[in-house]
């Protein structure tokens, strides 16, 4: 991550959200694929998508990046997910201000909600791998909790427990 920053003018931006390392109830899979040819990461929960990307659109399958919620589960936010047709970049945030703007005046278009996330706070710590984007200036970061290198904690006992926590409130 720090080389793709120093080395390839990508961002880095604080984490917005939790997904899980693991499938959790309530999750599906968030697909990772990479377009070596426009250095843009796409993220989908789509088969579909995932499987058109790779065979029409020069996408290469990296595989899951982590579960997220299909739908809303108490106190989980969406994960918008933008492109810019220009800068061939796919851009994801929880923050509506941020989706809307982007759409409204970076070049963006709204593709959708791509999942549904637990929102971070101050207090917590967590893994987290950046999902830089390259051609614009909309930077995102989203918690994966499986790569190396920035490991720490949650201050509960695993990503099972946030979710357990989170199912049965109300």
């Amino acid at each position: 991550m720090a080389k793709a920053i120093s080395d390839s003018g990508y961002l880095g931006e604080v984490f917005q959200g939790i997904i899980f390392p693991t499938q959790v109830s309530g999750s599906i899979p968030l697909y990772r694929l990479y377009n070596p040819t426009t250095m843009d990461h796409l993220y989908t929960t789509s088969t579909a998508q995932k499987e058109s990307a790779a065979a029409q659109d020069g996408y290469r399958y990296e595989g899951i990046a982590g579960y997220l919620y299909e739908s809303d589960v108490c106190d989980s936010v969406p994960l918008y997910h933008l492109y810019s047709y220009a800068g061939t970049d796919n851009s994801y945030t929880i923050d509506e201000e941020e989706a809307i703007s982007a759409a409204a005046h970076d070049g963006y278009t709204m593709v959708g909600n791509a999942g549904w996330v637990i929102p971070t706070y101050e207090s917590q710590t967590v893994t987290t791998m950046v999902i830089p984007t390259f051609k614009s200036q909309t930077v995102t970061i989203m918690v994966i909790p499986t790569y190396e290198s920035q490991i720490v904690t949650i201050p509960v006992s695993s990503p099972s427990e946030v979710a357990s926590m989170c199912i049965q409130c109300d």
